[in-house]
């Protein structure tokens, strides 16, 4: 290693001890403050502080009055309307009773062509014999309502 980068370390190492005397061998006491600075104080005392105090400024800057609610008119909810029934999409086939005398009810779902067997109140593949009127039956399926006569 050459002088140069040793000097340089030497000098730092030197810098360094000294800052650290110094900074160790300073007094920790407070001295008064000069006679000028009590008089400035005092004729600072007199006046009187032109900054408001932290918790003013910490208040909001202004004040709302609280007034009495306002009663809230209720939303009108729409009349739902049912749902029109499709009187197209499906066609009966026919029916028939089983052993023990309950009756059967063949339909088409003519959009995909399956067939559906139901019975009153009995769902099948989704669908659902809903009523049974005179010459019409209201299923109720995934395509939504729909009404079949006879």
């Amino acid at each position: 290693m050459s002088f140069y980068p040793k000097g340089f370390l030497i000098a730092g190492l030197i810098v360094f001890t000294l800052g650290a005397g110094f900074f160790l061998t300073e007094e920790t006491g407070h001295l008064p403050p000069p006679r000028t600075a009590n008089r400035v104080s005092a004729a600072q005392k007199e006046v009187s502080n032109p900054f408001p105090d932290p918790e003013v400024l910490s208040r909001p800057w202004f004040i709302t009055v609280p007034s009495a609610p306002a009663a809230a008119a209720p939303v009108p909810q729409p009349v739902k309307t049912p749902d029109p029934a499709d009187k197209k999409s499906v066609a009966f086939l026919g029916s028939y009773k089983e052993q023990d005398g309950s009756p059967a009810y063949f339909f088409k779902y003519l959009p995909t062509g399956i067939v559906i067997i139901l019975k009153p109140g009995q769902s099948s593949k989704g669908w659902e014999l809903m009523d049974i009127q005179d010459h019409l039956f209201a299923l109720k399926g995934p395509g939504g309502r729909f009404e079949v006569s006879y």
